[in-house]
């Protein structure tokens, strides 16, 4: 199987920036043209095969734009997998992906870092491997405040609070 380039990629879809949707410019197996192309996946992102190969969808929108495929990850700054606008697409490390994570669905605490401990709140916040460690708290919420200051101080534009 040969490797999808930029030339062909042009040929056979186009890309919205400001939705972030492909379209089919051809008609082939079940694509057809001026239909929308991509299935969203129950993790939320969406995939589109080409060549019987399946790529996501932003990921093929970064290689579409810049004509090179991201050397690393792709970070959704409304942390919407399904969201491939232009504007909400930015390279990231892991360590930045992570932090713009959502909550957990089994976080007690309703703060990001921030677990009961006894009576008490621990906070932490992580960030390229290595454990910050902020104390324990009286509240969930001073322990939230304290891992949200830290997550802004160290990721930036990335740091989501909840």
């Amino acid at each position: 199987m040969s490797v999808l380039t930029h030339d062909h990629l042009l040929s056979i879809l186009s890309y919205s920036k400001e939705t972030g949707h492909f379209v089919w410019l051809i008609d082939s197996g079940r694509a057809r043209i001026g239909k929308v192309a991509g299935t969203v996946r129950k993790d939320g992102y969406v995939v589109v095969i080409i060549d019987k190969k399946q790529y996501k969808a932003h990921r093929l929108a970064w290689f579409y734009v810049t004509g090179e495929w991201p050397r690393g990850r792709l970070d959704h700054r409304d942390n919407c997998g399904s969201n491939n606008r232009w504007d909400n697409i930015r390279p990231a490390t892991h360590s930045q992906n992570m932090a713009n994570r959502k909550l957990n669905a089994n976080n007690t605490s309703g703060f990001k870092g921030v677990f009961p401990r006894g009576s008490r709140f621990r906070a932490f916040v992580n960030k390229d491997g290595v454990r910050y460690n902020l104390g324990t708290f009286d509240s969930a919420e001073e322990a939230g405040a304290a891992a949200a200051a830290k997550a802004q101080e160290l990721h930036g534009e990335f740091a989501r609070a909840a």
